[in-house]
C-alpha cells in the first residue's frame, strides 16, 4: 500500500525552520506518523480518507485546499516534533548513540526534550485552529462528524491540547496551593 503524503518534505524545509541538509530518511517518517497519529485523529477516519483519495487521484475539492492549509502547519509542526530525536541519535547493530560530525556537538536530553515540547505547542495551536474551523463549517465537512459502525474508524478529537493542567481542592478561586 502507498503512503499518501499531506505534506512534501520541501514544503516542510520551506516553511518551517529545517535545516537542508537533514536528509529526508527523517522527514518523511516523521511526517507519516504526525499525519497517521495526529492529523488523523482531528479529521476522523472519514474526513481523512476522503482527503488522502482525493490527492491520490489529483481531485482536491477547493473545500479539501482549504483544509490542507489549515492542517499543514500543525503537522509540519508535529513532525518537527518527531524528527528531533532520530536526527540527534542513532540506533546501530552497536546500540544507540549520537551523531557527532565535524565541529558539531549534539545537544543534551533537557534540550532535546525543550525542543520537541516547543513544535509540539506549537503544532497543538494550528491543530486548535483546524478544529475551530471544521466545528465552525461542519456543513461544509460532513464526514468531519459523521458516525460510523466500522470499529477501527477514529472518531476526530474536538480539543488539540494535550499539557497538563492543575487544578487544586479548594473551593476559594484566590487561594494558591
Amino acid at each position: 500500500m502507498s503512503k499518501t503524503y499531506f505534506l512534501s518534505t520541501t514544503d516542510l524545509r520551506e516553511d518551517l525552520p529545517v535545516h537542508g541538509n537533514i536528509d529526508d530518511m527523517f522527514l518523511k517518517p516523521a511526517i507519516w506518523q504526525s499525519q497517521e497519529i495526529n492529523i488523523q485523529s482531528f479529521l476522523g477516519s472519514q474526513l481523512y480518507t476522503e482527503i488522502s483519495g482525493q490527492i491520490d487521484a489529483g481531485t482536491l475539492t477547493a473545500l479539501n485546499i482549504t483544509l490542507l492549509g489549515l492542517i499543514n502547519p500543525s503537522l509540519g509542526y508535529y513532525a518537527m516534533a518527531e524528527t528531533i530525536r532520530p536526527s540527534s541519535y542513532q540506533l546501530t547493530n552497536r546500540g544507540l548513540g549520537t551523531k557527532d560530525g565535524q565541529n558539531f556537538t549534539s545537544a543534551g536530553l533537557e534540550e532535546i526534550a525543550n525542543l520537541e515540547t516547543h513544535y509540539k505547542n506549537r503544532a497543538e495551536w494550528f491543530a486548535w485552529r483546524l478544529i475551530n474551523y471544521l466545528i465552525a463549517n461542519a456543513t461544509s465537512y460532513p464526514l468531519y462528524d459523521a458516525s460510523s459502525t466500522d470499529c477501527y474508524d477514529i472518531l476526530p478529537r474536538k480539543n488539540s491540547f494535550t499539557s497538563s493542567i492543575y487544578f487544586t481542592d479548594t473551593d476559594d478561586c484566590n487561594e494558591h496551593p
